[in-house]
């Protein structure tokens, strides 16, 4: 996981707990859709606080009941048990483009990523096209569907991602058994860096035109933190960002080369007026490097690049 967006559902909240309120209510309370499984009703009224909410400890609490479950019947009524949870959390209807109330499609136009957050590598945003076309990103079940069911239209439970992230890579791999960063619930702990393999940052700046293709960007994770290393081997991280040395060295080429202006304000072309180009003013410098390092986020390789602007930040009042 590379970018981190906690409250990107935030819009969503109140209509997405209402719909999922309507599915239990029908269930318990109208039987429908019918039950097939004696162990599904009081299921549901067990975990049915765990479903409608948004806390990944909840979500780790109704999974291992699940699981008790399990182990104490038979693998046939266990069977039916999952058929029911699929049934009452039908996901597959929920991500069909239906004019219905509230659907996958409906639900993503209110998500604030623009990129996948496993990889900042690929856009994962709502596209609309004409009237009625629209497209939507792939919603990646964290908590896979295929084994637990109940957590299938639950909210936290859905991430906005990249067909490779998401199908390629990921796929039922199981995050329950397997802990990995979760987009919502944790902090951005991967960041990355320009390195020469001899030089530090200050021998690389003074000679960075020289020694550009012999650069690397790396990607720094906690070493000891498995669930971080997890990530990174999942999602092919340090693979994927390795063919991307020339979009990072060039962002910095640029960033140096917009740094080098502040040491000469006189704006070219008007001898004599002594005006000056305020260089100390981010929407100008924003600009020019096309990039808004608050806003990174927004971009695709944002990280990436937030990561390099801030390592070859130099002190600007010492250079005015």
């Amino acid at each position: 996981m590379i970018i981190s967006m906690p409250d990107n559902w935030k819009t969503a909240e109140s209509i997405h707990e209402q719909f999922l309120k309507d599915k239990i209510e029908d269930f318990l309370d109208n039987n429908t859709p019918p039950a097939k499984s004696k162990h599904s009703k009081p299921f549901i009224e067990l975990t049915k606080k765990s479903i409608l909410s948004s806390s990944q400890n909840q979500y780790l609490w109704s999974i291992s009941e699940l699981n008790d479950i399990k182990s104490k019947i038979t693998t046939k009524d266990y069977r039916r048990l999952i058929n029911d949870l699929n049934s009452v959390f039908n996901y597959k209807a929920f991500s069909e483009k239906k004019k219905i109330k509230w659907d996958a499609y409906k639900l993503c136009e209110h998500s604030k990523l623009r990129t996948c957050p496993y990889c900042n590598y690929s856009y994962a945003m709502t596209l609309f096209k004409g009237k009625d076309g629209v497209l939507r990103p792939t919603l990646d079940h964290f908590y896979p569907k295929s084994i637990y069911p109940h957590l299938a239209l639950s909210l936290a439970n859905l991430i906005p991602s990249c067909n490779a992230c998401n199908s390629s890579l990921k796929g039922d791999v199981d995050f329950f058994k397997i802990s990995h960063l979760h987009p919502y619930f944790d902090k951005e702990v991967i960041t990355f860096e320009c390195c020469h393999e001899k030089l530090d940052i200050v021998e690389i700046i003074g000679n960075f035109e020289r020694i550009k293709p012999y650069l690397k960007i790396k990607l720094n994770a906690p070493k000891h933190c498995c669930t971080t290393q997890n990530s990174l081997s999942l999602f092919r991280l340090e693979q994927r960002y390795s063919r991307l040395r020339q979009e990072g060295t060039d962002f910095i080429a640029t960033h140096l080369q917009i740094e080098s202006l502040l040491g000469n304000q006189t704006l070219s072309g008007r001898k004599g007026s002594g005006d000056k180009l305020d260089f100390k003013n981010l929407t100008l410098r924003t600009r020019l490097l096309r990039f808004d390092k608050m806003k990174y986020k927004s971009y695709l390789l944002g990280k990436m690049y937030a990561d390099l602007h801030n390592q070859f930040d130099r002190d600007l009042e010492k250079i005015i």
